[in-house]
């Protein structure tokens, strides 16, 4: 989240979509007037550690956002379109709720992470979401993710909703020999997108 702040669109509203505790916004609500967080479950006690942001419990795959069109700068949605089952929904949602020019930051796993091809090569269902081998029933299959990306996918899918790439971020050690191969070096894929 250090990386991306410099990228995001400051102004007077941000959403995060997947907030779970909150501290994500917690880092960036000084660049907004508002902040909101929506999670499928309530992190009560969490939550109330920041009494300047609005929480909401929210579905996205049941219902839209409560929100009007174009109503924030900026969205960020970090480890979410992963595990939703419509993610074309979600996309749209985001790209209806974002006002033009305003940024959005989008994280999921790396499919085509070279540990991940590894793992296919010798048989194995890469660990995307989940550290333990097999699945245990506790942790859901693969961490309960239902979708797999590679950078060139989530571009493809930005652009069907009006979101350009700006910025491609690479957290974590050696961003710069990330930054040469990220489709293969990068275990998650970061991107900022702004709504063209």
């Amino acid at each position: 989240m250090v990386a991306a702040r410099p990228f995001l669109a400051k102004g007077r509203r941000v959403l995060d979509i997947g907030c779970q505790g909150g501290h994500q916004l917690a880092f960036v609500r000084q660049d907004y007037k508002e902040a909101v967080g929506v999670d499928i479950a309530s992190y009560g006690s969490m939550w109330s550690l920041f009494p300047d942001v609005e929480f909401l419990v929210h579905n996205v795959d049941a219902a839209p956002l409560p929100f009007a069109e174009q109503h924030f700068d900026c969205i960020i949605c970090t480890a979410v379109l992963e595990h939703v089952f419509d993610v074309f929904g979600l996309m749209r949602e985001i790209s209806r709720v974002l006002r033009h020019s305003g940024t959005v930051l989008l994280a999921v796993p790396n499919i085509g992470f070279y540990r991940h091809v590894v793992d296919l090569l010798r048989g194995r269902v890469p660990r995307t979401g989940a550290s333990i081998y097999p699945f245990g029933e506790k942790d859901g299959w693969d961490g309960q993710h239902l979708h797999y990306f590679t950078p060139n996918e989530l571009i493809l899918l930005m652009r069907l909703f009006n979101l350009r790439t700006t910025h491609s971020l690479h957290p974590g050690r050696l961003p710069w020999l990330k930054r040469i191969l990220p489709s293969l070096l990068d275990s998650g894929i970061y991107f900022i997108g702004e709504k063209t």
